[in-house]
C-alpha cells in the first residue's frame, strides 16, 4: 500500500511540473509575440510620441 502511495505521489509531482514547464513555455511566447511594433514610415514605437515626425501613427503632428 505504501508504494502504490508513493507512486501516485511520484505521477503526481511529475505531472505538474510538467504541467508548470509547459506554462511558462507558452507565457514566455506569448509574450515575445507582445512585442510592440514599429512604424513602416518612420521607424518609430507607435505608443511613444515623438513631436518632430510628420507620422499620425504616434500622435505626431503632420506638417
Amino acid at each position: 500500500m505504501l508504494k502504490k502511495f508513493c507512486l501516485s505521489i511520484a505521477v503526481a509531482g511529475a505531472l505538474i511540473s510538467g504541467i508548470g514547464m509547459v506554462n511558462t513555455t507558452f507565457i514566455n511566447t506569448a509574450l515575445a509575440e507582445e512585442k510592440e511594433k514599429v512604424c513602416d514610415k518612420c521607424n518609430h514605437v507607435p505608443s511613444k510620441i515623438v513631436p518632430d515626425c510628420p507620422c499620425q501613427c504616434h500622435g505626431g503632428q503632420r506638417k
